[in-house]
């Protein structure tokens, strides 16, 4: 075989490999809620790295794409609650062992008057609990968004998909 036909394949080859390979270490994500508002807006993509979870556990402030309980697709929501930790909710903010979780990323309350809750958002304060072994606790920066772990509940670590890797914001209509 003469040296143009090895450099073809080699080359069919090496296109073959990262295509099916690229599955697996990167994914894209389209927002389908407000959840993480104003940081990831609804309708924007976001890409995924598979590959990061499989050197390493799932962090506190990670934002992941994980399978809703009980439910079909996935969703991304930021992990607050590692396996372990006693959780609790006052008021949308989170408390870690009676210790206030700092957020930067959370959205500023606005001046004014308070707002109304929409009716399928979680609740404002919860009791404090203790992740169990083997799940984490997810919420979205956005509280009063659609549901979280407030609601579903805890999400075992093999639900977790991957890490959010980057963001592409939808465009500004003009």
């Amino acid at each position: 075989m003469n040296w143009v036909w090895k450099i073809a394949i080699g080359g069919v080859l090496v296109v073959l490999v990262a295509a099916m390979g690229g599955a697996w270490f990167m994914g894209g994500y389209t927002m389908t809620s407000a959840a993480m508002e104003p940081a990831t807006p609804e309708r924007s993509l976001v890409l995924v790295s598979r590959i990061a979870l499989s050197t390493r556990d799932p962090g506190r402030m990670d934002v992941v794409v994980f399978q809703l309980p009980d439910q079909e697709g996935q969703a991304v929501r930021r992990i607050v609650g590692l396996p372990g930790d006693e959780i609790e909710i006052r008021e949308d903010d989170v408390y870690i062992a009676g210790k206030k979780l700092e957020e930067p990323y959370r959205p500023s309350t606005p001046d004014g008057p308070p707002q109304t809750r929409p009716p399928r958002a979680p609740p404002a304060s919860m009791s404090p609990t203790t992740v169990p072994a083997g799940a984490y606790f997810l919420l979205g920066d956005n509280r009063r968004g659609p549901g979280d772990s407030r609601t579903f509940g805890f999400v075992p670590r093999d639900r977790i998909y991957g890490v959010v890797w980057t963001v592409f914001k939808k465009p500004v209509a003009l």
